[in-house]
């Protein structure tokens, strides 16, 4: 079990961190305002902003799809040959 004074440490740092993001949000928005920047002026200045911090984000991992066993696509081909309606059978059998 986690002891509580290391949940309130915890916490006390967590609101620390969200009112500097908050501070400096309010200073970044004052200095669009003040420049008068657009949209695109926005977007362009935020670009090299990352750029010279060579900020770059988290890669995602990849997903592996995910793909029936054999038995699985013996039981949809049962299923499949079961069907009443002989049309969607044959496009069934298409699409997998």
């Amino acid at each position: 079990m986690i002891p509580a004074e290391n949940i309130l440490n915890f916490e006390a740092q967590n609101e620390i961190a969200k009112s500097i993001k908050a501070v400096l949000i309010r200073r970044i928005a004052r200095l669009v305002r003040q420049e008068g920047l657009d949209y695109e002026g926005w977007r362009y200045v935020a670009k090299k902003v990352r750029q010279l911090c060579r900020l770059k984000p988290d890669r995602k991992g990849r997903k592996l799809p995910n793909v029936l066993t054999a038995a699985e696509f013996r039981r949809f081909y049962q299923e499949v040959d079961r069907a009443a309606n002989a049309g969607h059978g044959l496009m069934l059998r298409l699409v997998l």
